[in-house]
């Protein structure tokens, strides 16, 4: 089964118009993932009444060193956010991030942060 992609945007300089972040709901069936370099922010946002939980799975490191986020409960009706991310010790291999939600309710977007300031 091949993991959903999560769309990356493009946070905007300091003296550019805001753009929107594209969040896309969990698919629980597939799970997701989405592309990294390295600095971008993983936001999650919780759109039910309940809370859900979700993972970040890890890789191995040049330590190797693995240790999942797993299980972490997102309040219901709130924004979390993660990062700034690192390849080392989250690539999935060829530059991607796999999480995932037990509840499509939950949201994800990706921001690119890097060069911004």
């Amino acid at each position: 089964m091949a993991r959903e992609d999560v769309s990356v945007t493009s946070a905007p300089g300091a003296y550019s118009d805001p753009v929107k972040l594209s969040m896309e709901d969990a698919d629980t069936s597939n799970k997701n993932k989405a592309t990294i370099t390295t600095g971008e922010i993983l936001e999650i946002h919780n759109t039910d009444g309940s809370s859900h939980n979700i993972t970040i799975s890890s890789a191995d490191t040049r330590f190797n060193r693995t240790e999942d986020i797993s299980s972490f409960s997102v309040d219901a009706n709130t924004r979390y956010i993660w990062g700034p991310i690192d390849r080392e010790g989250w690539d999935q291999g060829g530059g991607v991030l796999h999480f995932e939600a037990d509840n499509s309710k939950v949201e994800f977007g990706i921001i690119d942060q890097k060069d911004k300031i």
